[in-house]
């Protein structure tokens, strides 16, 4: 069963690597793996984190909890996640690729409106090339 969040796309989430492995990270689907992170720093670029702010001693989970949890910016989080898949994971890909134009319009009319400008912060979603593997 595929369940969404409130906003009708995909129930992802991203979970660090507990131990040493081949890969950073891991991005879930309803509970399920579907895409190891190899390049972490690819991965949290998409959020907006830099270089520069892991040499100044910002860690990337404080940026994105001080950056989208903490301000409630849940969607644009979820909006990121999903850029990342997008060029990344050609199975994640292939599953939504018709549904992920239909998402971009529907976040960016909501991030139009006054009340969603008032709270979330300005984030450079922008539409991958999906035709790219």
């Amino acid at each position: 069963m595929n369940n969404t969040c409130q906003y009708g796309l995909p129930n992802v989430t991203f979970h660090p690597a507990k131990y040493v492995k081949s890969y950073y990270g891991v991005i879930e689907e309803d509970g399920k793996d579907i895409h190891h992170v190899a390049d972490i720093d690819a991965y949290y670029s998409v959020f907006g984190y830099t270089r520069e702010m892991r040499k100044s001693g910002i860690l990337p989970e404080e940026f994105i909890w001080e950056t989208y949890i903490r301000k409630n910016c849940l969607r644009c989080l979820k909006m990121h996640m999903i850029e990342y898949l997008m060029r990344n994971s050609e199975s994640f890909r292939e599953k939504y690729q018709e549904q992920y134009q239909q998402w971009l319009e529907n976040y960016r009319k909501e991030k139009d409106t006054a009340n969603c400008a008032r709270k979330c912060l300005e984030c450079a979603v922008r539409p991958c090339d999906t035709s790219l593997s």
